[in-house]
């Protein structure tokens, strides 16, 4: 009798933790994210599912560049030598069936960790919106992260500064740093070039550059 009691406190037990497990797995991305924000990091994070098209393409040039050994020397100027920047890839895991039949899409915007990511990234850009006069005059509200990957953005101790999502065509052998603000700006493109130069106006200028353009 004593046996099947704890038998069955255990049982409920189990079954109670389960779902939380359960959401904790499915949301673990997000709420990795958040950890980070709350921890007031200064980190660049990547949004991609393994079986997106275009994802496949950058992925190639940030696992190579999270792999640089140095990779932020040329970014940070003595003002802020001290500021440390993480770098974090947040991945959808790869779909069969979606790779198959071109759903992968759906899959992946249906998953829980990216909608509430896709949220967060909304709120987040609208807010800097409404309270920077700089951005405000040079961009409509209602320009937020769409559903479209593989996404860019950017922390600074903790408070979200901007993201990316445009991104141009794959150029082999062309250094970025060399354009033009205004030309890179609006057709960036897959290479880690591009990646170095996100970081350095995005996170170490903060936006100086970018709010200067037409």
């Amino acid at each position: 009798m004593q046996f099947k009691k704890i038998l069955s406190i255990k049982s409920s037990f189990i079954l109670t933790i389960l779902p939380i497990i359960s959401v904790t797995a499915c949301n673990s991305n997000y709420d990795e994210i958040i950890l980070k924000i709350r921890n007031k990091e200064t980190f660049i994070g990547y949004i991609g599912s393994e079986n997106c098209p275009g994802c496949q393409k950058l992925s190639k040039q940030w696992n190579l560049w999270m792999q640089e050994k140095d990779w932020d020397k040329d970014i940070l100027d003595l003002k802020d030598e001290n500021l440390k920047i993480n770098r974090y890839a947040f991945v959808s895991d790869y779909d069969f069936k979606g790779a198959n039949d071109n759903t992968w899409n759906k899959t992946f915007f249906e998953t829980k960790w990216v909608k509430n990511t896709f949220e967060w990234l909304k709120k987040s850009q609208k807010n800097l919106w409404t309270t920077n006069k700089d951005i405000n005059k040079g961009f409509e509200p209602d320009y937020l992260p769409g559903n479209g990957i593989p996404i860019i953005f950017f922390v600074k101790n903790g408070e979200y500064r901007w993201f990316i999502n445009k991104w141009g065509d794959v150029i082999d052998n062309i250094d970025d740093m060399t354009t033009s603000n205004s030309d890179f700006k609006q057709k960036p493109a897959y290479n880690r070039s591009t990646l170095t130069r996100l970081a350095r106006d995005f996170i170490i200028n903060d936006f100086k550059d970018f709010y200067t353009l037409n």
